[in-house]
Parts: structure tokens; C-alpha cells; sequence
């Protein structure tokens, strides 16, 4: 199909500019959101990985916010083979680690 479109463009005898064309920006708008999710994944796992930081630390890095960092790292670890309890269980550990406790 886009071989078509794009062989008849240019057999047209009016001169469009696709560029414009409201299609073609909404998918560019999607294609911008798509690759920023993807480098917030990647930042989120490599600092993950790293066990070097606490999650508000990581989100601050990515400028997302924590519950978005918490919901990359909670499917990335499910998708490794944790159960979500698990996963979740992963999560509550690396945070305390980070900020224990404080004794009543």
C-alpha cells in the first residue's frame, strides 16, 4: 500500500507535501511517544540492574514519575518469569533497602 501511495504521488499533477498531511503527523506524534517509552524502559532497566539507586532516584533520571518507574520494572521482572507477586515482592525489598523502616 505505501508503494502505491508513494508511486502516485508522484505521478500527480499537483504538487502535495505529505509532510502535512494530518495522517502522517499523528503517526510521527506516535512514533515520538513510542521511542520516548522505549528510552524510559531502557533508563529504568539499566538503573535497575545497577542496584545503585533508589526508584524516586531513577524516575528523577527518566523524568517520569515513581509509579510509572515502578510499573517498568514491575513488567520488565514479570516478563523475566516472575509471578506479579513476586515481581511486586522485588520491588517492596529494593525500597526498603533504600528507605528502611523507621522503629516505632
Amino acid at each position: 500500500m505505501e508503494l502505491k501511495v508513494k508511486t502516485v504521488i508522484k505521478v500527480m499533477p499537483i504538487d502535495y507535501d505529505i509532510e502535512t498531511d494530518g495522517l502522517y503527523l499523528q503517526g510521527k506524534v506516535e512514533g515520538i511517544k513510542q521511542e520516548r517509552e522505549i528510552k524510559e524502559q531502557q533508563i529504568m532497566l539499566n538503573l535497575w540492574s545497577s542496584q545503585e539507586f533508589p526508584i524516586v532516584t531513577m524516575a528523577k533520571f527518566a523524568v517520569i514519575t515513581p509509579e510509572r518507574t515502578r510499573q517498568i520494572i514491575l513488567n520488565a521482572l514479570q516478563n523475566q518469569g516472575l509471578s506479579e507477586a513476586e515481581a511486586i515482592q522485588a520491588i517492596a525489598t529494593h525500597e526498603e533497602r533504600f528507605n528502611p523502616p523507621t522503629p516505632s
